[in-house]
């Protein structure tokens, strides 16, 4: 379970079993957990997060998309 990225609490990571879905990050933080498509930014799930902090992850995947997706690329191919 990669850790890729962390910023104030909130940690990026992939699992190590899903090299055959699309990119995508998973996203911690306390109890709570999201996974994000990385090529459309498109939520798959969340629980637990306010949408403040939704809004923050969304800004740093943005910032951060090619970046993830050359981590997921590397890792799985």
């Amino acid at each position: 379970m990669p850790t890729i990225y962390r910023f104030e609490g909130f940690r990026f990571f992939f699992y190590s079993n899903e090299g055959n879905e699309p990119p995508h990050i998973h996203i911690s933080k306390n109890d709570c957990e999201m996974k994000f498509w990385l090529r459309t930014l498109v939520v798959d799930y969340s629980f637990g997060f306010k949408p403040s902090e939704e809004r923050i992850i969304l800004k740093i995947i943005r910032n951060n998309q090619k970046r993830f997706i050359s981590e997921w690329v590397k890792f799985y191919e």
